[in-house]
């Protein structure tokens, strides 16, 4: 389970047949509010206030920024297609 807040802090949970246990947690180099957040191969997809939408490794490492505006506004939806290594988003913008 991966959840981030308005503390730019990523928190893993590992979660079990409803026994939830603390992996980590990772401080954001983005510091706008998360708003999108998705998983594709070992990586989190982040999805920010900004417009920006950030890529990190699940250890915390190698933190890098993959786009820089939607259209200047926040994405709200995040979808990854693993087949056409492709993402979707939306926004506020409608």
């Amino acid at each position: 389970m991966i959840s981030t807040g308005k503390d730019n802090k990523i928190t893993i949970h590992s979660a079990q047949r409803g026994q939830f246990e603390f992996i980590r947690q990772i401080d954001c180099n983005v510091l706008h509010f998360a708003s999108a957040i998705d998983v594709l191969d070992n990586k989190i997809v982040l999805g920010h206030d900004n417009g920006r939408i950030v890529t990190v490794n699940m250890d915390g490492t190698d933190q890098t920024l993959v786009n820089t505006t939607h259209c200047d506004v926040e994405p709200w939806g995040l979808e990854i297609i693993q087949e056409a290594v492709t993402f979707l988003t939306c926004g506020d913008d409608n």
